[in-house]
């Protein structure tokens, strides 16, 4: 007996005997050829529709970047337009206010008693923010000086 131990004690004492009685139990529990085939059909159909999710979820994604990218592009080509469209706009505000500057001091020149209102105090006086169309307001010339009575 004292051989036995000698042989076997440290196996047995150190988790040797742990392993063994693991070593039995997986070769009792040991899974059969079909039950591994299953797994492995089980696995590959897993894997089958994750490809497939992750393939479908990429579609959404390209579609998703590809509607806002549309979107940008419209927006951008919009912003141009408008761009544009104010340019014109200012040209034409800066026209119409040499024209109406011109016409004002044609008729201050008629008769100085007029009062004729400047853009400027046409703004002020509108209670509206203009300060972008103010920008090209063309500074007004300065009241012609009354007529000389003989």
């Amino acid at each position: 007996m004292n051989s036995f131990w000698n042989a076997w004690g440290p196996w047995l004492g150190g988790g040797g005997l742990l392993m063994i009685i693991t070593l039995i139990l997986s070769y009792i529990a040991r899974p059969s050829a079909q039950t591994i085939t299953d797994l492995r059909a089980d696995l590959d159909r897993i894997e089958a529709s994750h490809t497939r999710d992750k393939e479908e979820m990429r579609r959404d994604y390209d579609r998703e970047i590809n509607s806002v990218r549309g979107e940008i592009s419209e927006a951008r080509r919009e912003i141009g337009a408008l761009r544009e469209s104010n340019f014109h706009l200012r040209v034409v505000f800066t026209a119409l206010s040499v024209q109406y500057n011109v016409v004002r001091e044609d008729l201050i020149k008629r008769d100085p008693s007029l009062r004729i209102l400047t853009i400027q105090e046409i703004v002020d006086e509108s209670h509206v923010p203009l300060q972008s169309v103010t920008a090209f307001v063309p500074p007004t010339a300065s009241p012609a000086a009354p007529p000389a009575t003989p």
